[in-house]
């Protein structure tokens, strides 16, 4: 038996729902539930519902305080002391992460697509202009109260998304604005400025350049962060804005006749793990 109904995060049109349909043809019926905070009920309440149907669930990774080398499938999405499956966790931090390989890009792009080197020496540059920040983002993620969550980014508001993502990114200014975000939090939940500066003192070594997570920044890295550190290199290749490169991206993928979902290890194990599954307790 195979999953009947997958949800996931985001809209109706957003960038997670366009590629789960397309991976996902002809096997299972993906519906978006908004927020990843009521994903997890949307999950539960629908399984009260349709007894007989097999219901998961796939969210975003997000931010963690885990270092485990990419292993190229999604991961168990287990709750009440990995008592309760609901599905899986992108091994990415988010959809962006999967848009903007190079791979992808190159298959989804076809003649359009920039020269593969050049685009790879970009991403490595805007890894490596982002690796302070994502080491602050993820020190915030991990130092919030449960069920309180606290700001992990600053900065303009950029795109259609209001994506916040700062000008100044270094080691001082992540320190400065980590401060800001904290005392901020304060007023509602107790969070010592303290601990999250130890945790970004921490990280920083694995962040940065030969660090374990730079190496592998395309899984623990924020993808929409790269997107955004690309953009001048974006409109030196002719693809327009973040936002636009990302719908590029999106259609490409949508029109492609080929099975999209052997273009990653991972999208190809999503599909077999959505057509094997056996019941709502997992595999």
């Amino acid at each position: 038996m195979s999953v009947n109904l997958l949800y996931c995060e985001g809209g109706s049109k957003s960038p997670d729902i366009r590629l789960l349909t397309t991976l996902l043809a002809g096997i299972c019926t993906v519906e978006p539930v908004g927020s990843k905070y009521g994903l997890g009920q949307a999950i539960r309440l629908a399984r009260a519902i349709r007894t007989g149907s097999v219901i998961a669930g796939l969210r975003d990774r997000d931010f963690d305080d885990s270092h485990a080398l990419p292993a190229h499938t999604p991961q168990p999405w287990r709750v009440e002391n990995n008592t309760i499956w609901l599905g899986w966790y992108w091994e990415r931090k988010e959809i962006e992460n999967y848009l903007i390989d190079p791979l992808v890009v190159t298959r989804a792009l076809g003649t359009k697509a920039p020269d593969v080197a050049a685009y790879t020496a970009a991403l490595q540059t805007a890894a490596m202009s982002v690796a302070d920040y994502t080491a602050a983002r993820t020190a915030l993620t991990c130092c919030r109260v449960r069920f309180a969550p606290l700001d992990d980014s600053w900065g303009v508001e950029r795109g259609r998304d209001k994506h916040k993502f700062p000008d100044d990114r270094q080691e001082a200014d992540c320190r400065r604005s980590m401060g800001e975000v904290v005392r901020q939090y304060q007023q509602d939940q107790i969070v010592p400025e303290a601990d999250v500066l130890n945790n970004f003192d921490a990280l920083l070594p694995a962040c940065r350049p030969g660090g374990q997570r730079f190496q592998h920044f395309l899984t623990f890295f924020a993808g929409k962060d790269l997107l955004w550190a690309m953009e001048t290199d974006l409109v030196r290749f002719n693809l327009g804005t973040p936002g636009t490169f990302r719908e590029r991206i999106l259609v490409g993928i949508e029109n492609s006749l080929e099975d999209v979902w052997t273009w990653l290890a991972e999208w190809q194990q999503l599909r077999d793990f959505v057509k094997s599954i056996s019941s709502n307790k997992g595999i």
